[in-house]
C-alpha cells in the first residue's frame, strides 16, 4: 500500500467519523436512483492488487464498516507475478549495491544509497517503462533484477506479493468490492486500439469470470491526462465496464462516469512534521485547502521571480 497500515486505520477511522464511506458501484447506483446522493459521502479505491491489500481492507471492512473499492491487474493475480512498477520497486528496495548501470538504456548509473535516491529511481525507471511493449518491459525488468546484486531475493520475494483469487473472494465476503485494472498494467494510450481493447475488456471478462457479478468499474493504470486519451475512453465506455477512475482530482457531481477524478493519498497528506498522524492535516487535504494552499504559494513564488527579472529588466 501507498501508506502504512497503521496509518490507513487512522485515515480510515476519520472518514468514517465525517463522511459516509461507501463502495464506488453503491454510490452509482444512488446517483442513478430515484433519491440521488445525500451528505458527505467518500469512497476509498485501491489499485493493482497486492497481497499486503488483504487484512487492512478486511478489517477496515469489518471494523469500521468502511468498504472500499480494489482494482485488479488480472495477469499479474492470474500468474503470480507483480506489476512492473512493483518489480521495479523490489529490485531498488532490495538491492545490495549503491548504484544500478542502466547505460544500455540510456539512463546511466542510477544512484540507489538512501531513501529519497531510491524513491527518485524507481519514479525514473518506471517513467522509462512507460511507453515501451511488454516484451520490453520485461527485458529491462529482468536486467535491473540481475543488476541489484539479490536477483534470487527479488524473484522469491516478487512470486508472494500480489493478492490470489481465494483471498480475493474472501475479501469480497468481508464487504470488499472488486474491479478491473488491466491485464498487465500499461500505459493505455501508449497502446493501439485492438491492444488497449484486449487490456481493458480481458481485465473486465476476467473479474466476471471469477468473481461472478456483472457490474464491474474498472481503473486505468496511472490514470493521469497523458495516459487517458479519447481512444482509451471510448473503448471502456463500451467494455461492458460500468464506470472508469482517473488518478487525477476534481468533483464528482456533473463528471463524466467514465473519467471520474480520485485523490492519491499518501502518507505526507496526513503526517505532521514528527512523523505522527495529523487529524488536522487529514481533514484539510480532504476539504482542499492543502491545495489551496499549495497553489497560492506557487503563485507567490511566481510573482516573486517575475518580480525579480522586472527589476533586472529595471537596472
Amino acid at each position: 500500500m501507498a501508506v502504512s497500515p497503521s496509518l490507513f486505520m487512522e485515515q480510515v477511522r476519520y472518514l468514517c467519523k465525517v463522511f459516509r464511506v461507501q463502495t464506488l458501484s453503491s454510490v452509482l447506483a444512488a446517483w442513478d436512483g430515484v433519491t440521488g446522493l445525500r451528505g458527505d459521502i467518500a469512497v476509498i479505491t485501491v489499485d493493482d492488487g497486492y497481497a499486503d491489500n488483504f487484512q487492512p481492507l478486511i478489517e477496515a471492512a469489518t471494523k469500521f464498516g468502511a468498504p472500499s473499492t480494489l482494482y485488479l491487474t488480472t495477469n499479474c493475480i492470474d500468474g503470480g507475478e507483480p506489476t512492473t512498477v512493483m518489480w521495479v520497486i523490489l529490485a531498488v528496495h532490495h538491492a545490495e549495491v549503491e548504484s544500478i548501470d542502466l547505460s544500455e538504456i540510456g539512463l546511466g548509473a542510477v544512484w540507489i544509497r538512501t531513501s529519497r535516491e531510491r524513491e527518485l529511481a524507481v519514479r525514473q525507471v518506471d517513467a522509462f517503462l512507460k511507453p515501451l511493449s511488454a516484451n520490453q518491459r520485461s527485458a529491462v525488468i529482468n536486467s535491473l533484477i540481475d543488476k541489484s546484486g539479490r536477483g534470487e531475493l527479488v524473484r522469491q520475494l516478487g512470486r508472494s506479493v500480489m493478492l490470489q483469487w481465494d483471498q480475493i473472494r474472501k475479501m469480497r465476503l468481508a464487504g470488499v468490492e472488486f474491479g478491473a485494472h488491466t491485464l498487465t498494467h500499461p500505459a493505455l494510450s501508449r497502446l493501439d486500439p485492438a491492444a488497449a481493447r484486449s487490456e481493458i475488456v480481458g481485465s473486465v471478462d476476467r473479474v466476471r469470470e471469477m468473481l461472478g457479478i456483472e457490474a464491474v468499474t474498472f481503473a486505468y493504470p496511472y490514470g493521469g491526462q497523458d495516459d487517458v486519451n479519447e481512444m482509451v475512453v471510448d473503448i471502456c465506455r463500451n467494455s461492458g465496464a460500468r464506470a472508469a477512475v482517473m488518478l487525477i482530482e476534481g468533483d464528482m457531481p456533473g463528471c463524466d462516469f467514465f473519467r471520474i477524478p480520485r485523490i492519491m493519498v499518501t502518507s505526507d497528506r496526513s503526517i505532521n512534521p514528527w512523523g505522527r498522524f495529523s487529524r488536522a492535516m487529514w481533514a484539510c487535504e480532504l476539504e482542499g485547502l492543502i491545495d489551496v494552499a499549495r497553489n497560492f504559494t506557487a503563485l507567490v513564488s511566481g510573482l516573486a521571480k517575475s518580480t525579480d527579472r522586472s527589476c533586472e529588466v529595471g537596472e
